[in-house]
């Protein structure tokens, strides 16, 4: 009991941090801005009002684009720098944010009543798989520890080719509050995902007609907050990785597309900061992105070649994009393929690597999708383009939600327009069946005989997610949330650790334990990814074909994780996570000849868990290491 209050207390404390950051500072400048009348957010520049929810939450996206893209050039001028001149960047941020934010307002719209439940519900449904579980499951959450890490402590990350906006702006949480890496990795996703849901929100207003958008924008928010059927999406919310933050965007640069002349020039520099902002965090998404923008913008632009002129752009577009990408070293493009398309190219020319990166975009592939999700989500998706049709000529505000929906389902159900391993379309398709769900609920709400128990029914769905909740299943190992614990035990028996006295008073302690990656510099592994900054540790990782020698003198721990974790349904990932399991059996190898050998081994299993899970611990003697 003591430990799931203290896991909610760091749940809710990163929360409002990352909220006084983002959220708060833009609503402080507005209210000093506008001489704090009217609590400072209710008056724009021109007769116009609009509500203060929308401004902030505008204002807090555009914070967050400009601060990822502050700090990169910040880190690009400078090898290292600090924290004060990081949390700097904040100001210039929140400036041009508020001032932004204050000309792209909606309408003015008396509160919604409903508002604050539904984001109470959204940040409940997030925070609740965090507090009950202390794995993050996720299978690239792991990297991002280190790389927030990374993050925090210099700026840079590890990995040169990683694009750092996401662990930068989440680096600014841990700076003002105090935070470890680890709690924000764990805590951090809730405040994305709140985000995501208030952006939907304030999309489906913008995107409905007057009369109906309160019912439209509430109805959409509670599926986003909530709904059981949307679970892929709302694990975005859970844990911590890059795609959150690209997420959280989405309905902010969909936002930029509607509005009057008016707000044209300032529309257009807010997108390009929200795009720029994505290019430095997930540029995939963007990629994936591009036709919806494209389309849309063909559409407003010369409805009569919308199709043909959209196509062209694309095509011209990704060419010229694969063209920059094979310009990399020939290493390079042989580590991009790989990793884009699982392709086994041995030094590839630019040639070669284009061919291959063009054919595996354009062509359908294979998903991770089973077939009984595919066809009805490939039928909505040319539904909604088919709907699109009839209003081509006159497009209403609500039609960039119908592409979205349209090609988002068609790259979900076919891998066109995506590569191999970076499909993300479908929770785009997720997004805009969220808003669509609000605009279609509104136009037929007042057609059933009661709509209020329609409304509770709907509430009642959702709740369910609190029985529920969108825990991430596990992906390194079966045992991932032992493993965990265990971590965290050893590191707060070593967190005051320094490297002084681990050389002059304190012998280092060995841990060893089986690889649960294959990336370089143990990259993704939770072993190194919690102890990695406590210098008293040093890792001895295998990998499939190593051999497992006597440990070395001193204190060894061996953790034995013989248990994988549940098919995934991708082949390779299952048969490269069988291959790393299968090293346990060379360590109790190991283990059994220093019993055999009667070496001073003081065995102290610390716990087991319910798969095998085993942890030894050990003292090897000078002579049996010196053998």
């Amino acid at each position: 009991m003591h430990e799931i209050l203290s896991d909610s207390l760091n749940a809710l404390y990163t929360l409002l941090i990352q909220l006084g950051v983002y959220a708060g500072l833009p609503g402080l400048y507005l209210c000093i801005r506008n001489g704090g009348r009217n609590g400072g957010l209710n008056r724009g520049p021109n007769p116009r009002q609009f509500p203060a929810f929308a401004t902030v939450c505008l204002s807090t996206a555009l914070l967050m684009a400009f601060q990822a893209i502050f700090s990169t050039i910040l880190a690009f001028l400078l090898p290292a720098f600090s924290s004060a001149q990081h949390l700097a960047l904040l100001l210039p941020g929140t400036v041009l944010a508020g001032e932004c934010a204050r000309r792209l307002a909606p309408e003015r719209a008396p509160p919604d009543p409903w508002l604050p439940w539904i984001l109470l519900l959204a940040v409940t449904v997030r925070m609740l798989p965090a507090v009950q579980a202390a794995a993050l499951g996720q299978s690239d959450a792991y990297s991002h520890l280190q790389f927030l890490r990374d993050a925090v402590n210099t700026g840079h990350l590890r990995h040169g080719f990683y694009p750092p906006g996401h662990a930068r702006v989440t680096a600014v949480a841990a700076w003002a509050g105090g935070l470890s890496p680890h709690v924000l990795a764990r805590h951090g996703g809730a405040f994305y995902g709140l985000g995501l849901v208030a952006g939907i929100y304030v999309l489906t207003a913008k995107a409905s007609a007057p009369v109906a958008a309160r019912t439209a924008a509430r109805t959409a928010g509670l599926l986003a907050a909530a709904f059981p059927g949307i679970v892929p999406l709302l694990r975005t919310g859970v844990g911590l990785f890059a795609n959150q933050l690209g997420l959280l965007w989405i309905p902010f640069l969909l936002f930029m597309t509607l509005g009057d002349r008016e707000t044209r020039k300032v529309r257009l520099i807010s997108g390009t900061v929200l795009g720029l902002g994505l290019l430095l965090t997930v540029p995939m998404m963007l990629l994936d992105l591009a036709p919806v923008l494209l389309l849309w913008a063909c559409l407003r632009l010369s409805p009569r070649v919308s199709v043909p002129l959209a196509l062209s752009v694309l095509v011209a577009g990704v060419i010229a994009s694969l063209l920059l990408l094979a310009q990399f070293a020939p290493e390079s493009r042989e580590a991009m393929v790989r990793m884009l398309t699982l392709g086994d190219l041995e030094s590839p020319g630019i040639r070669e690597t284009f061919v291959h990166l063009l054919s595996d975009y354009l062509l359908p592939g294979r998903t991770a999708h089973p077939v009984w999700v595919r066809i009805p989500v490939l039928g909505l998706a040319l539904l909604a383009l088919a709907a699109t049709w009839p209003c081509k000529n006159r497009p209403p505000a609500w039609m960039p939600l119908l592409i979205l929906c349209g090609i988002s389902g068609i790259q979900s159900a076919t891998a066109i327009l995506q590569f191999t391993t970076y499909q993300r379309a479908g929770w785009f398709f997720l997004l805009s069946a969220c808003a669509l769900g609000g605009v279609c609920h509104a136009g037929i709400r007042n057609r059933f005989p009661r709509p209020r128990l329609w409304d509770a029914a709907l509430v009642c769905v959702c709740l369910i997610s609190l029985i529920h909740p969108p825990q991430h299943r596990p992906h390194l190992s079966g045992n991932e949330e032992q493993l965990v614990r265990t971590l965290l035990e050893l590191r707060s028996r070593h967190a005051v650790c320094t490297h002084d006295v681990c050389v002059t008073h304190e012998a280092p302690v060995h841990l060893h334990a089986r690889a649960f990656t294959r990336f370089d510099g143990a990259q993704g592994d939770p072993v190194p990814a919690y102890l990695e900054d406590i210098p008293c540790f040093r890792f001895h990782r295998y990998l499939p074909g190593d051999l497992v020698p006597p440990p070395p003198a001193g204190l060894n721990i061996f953790l034995l994780d013989p248990d994988p974790p549940p098919p995934t349904g991708d082949e390779i990932f299952d048969r490269e996570v069988t291959l790393l399991v299968e090293i346990n059996k060379k360590m109790r190898a190991t283990l059994n000849t220093l019993r055999e050998d009667e070496a001073t081994w003081l065995d102290a299993d610390l716990s087991t868990g319910p798969h095998g899970f085993e942890i030894h611990t050990g003292m090897v003697p000078e002579s049996h290491s010196d053998q």
